[in-house]
This record gives structure tokens, C-alpha cells and sequence, in this order.
């Protein structure tokens, strides 16, 4: 939780969702999904933010810039679908989502 909020502190992000990917620990990642203001693209300032709040251990591994977070039917991000954005972008459409771009740093 303390990284979502330090991510979600940035004025430019509008929302966070932190998972872990990896089965081992130590070949686990931390991935920020970050929704940013509209036209906004420079991530190494949300970098530069999240990394003066937090100790480098606490730092995500990769971030990815979403448009939305995909919902599922009780309301809360659906983390399957979030995980496996680019490879269901077409799913993605089908549950009437309306932006399916994702950037990747």
C-alpha cells in the first residue's frame, strides 16, 4: 500500500495498481500500472517523484502507463486482465472498455 500511495501522491498520476509478478522471490518483479493526466508522457519524472518518497528496495521494477484499469464484475481492477493487457487487447474491446493503449518503460 505505502507505494501505491507514494506513486498516487505524483500530481500527474490519477491512479495505481502495484502486483508482484514471479513465482520466486527472487525473480519477482514489482510492476506499477500507473493512469496519468491526459498528454502527459514523461515517465522519468514520476521515476524521479516515487523514488525521493521511498527507499530503492520499495522502487517498482517496471512501470506501464494505462489508460483505464479494467474492472471486473464486483468492482475492483481485475489483476488477470491488467497482467495480460497486451496480449487481450481484443478482450479488452469486447467488455466495452473504450482505451486500449499501453506503453511499457
Amino acid at each position: 500500500m505505502e507505494v501505491r500511495f507514494a506513486v498516487e501522491a505524483c500530481p500527474e498520476v490519477i491512479g495505481c495498481v502495484i502486483d508482484v509478478v514471479g513465482a520466486e522471490v527472487d525473480a519477482a518483479e514489482m510492476v506499477a500500472y500507473i493512469a496519468v493526466v491526459d498528454g502527459f508522457n514523461d515517465l522519468g519524472s514520476i521515476q524521479s517523484f516515487v523514488s525521493s518518497e521511498l527507499p530503492e528496495y520499495m522502487l517498482p521494477d517496471r512501470w506501464v502507463i494505462v489508460d483505464d484499469f479494467p474492472l471486473n464484475s464486483n468492482g475492483k481492477c481485475d489483476l488477470r486482465l491488467l497482467r495480460s493487457f497486451e496480449t487481450n487487447r481484443r478482450r479488452w474491446r469486447r467488455r466495452g472498455f473504450r482505451r486500449e493503449s499501453a506503453v511499457e518503460f
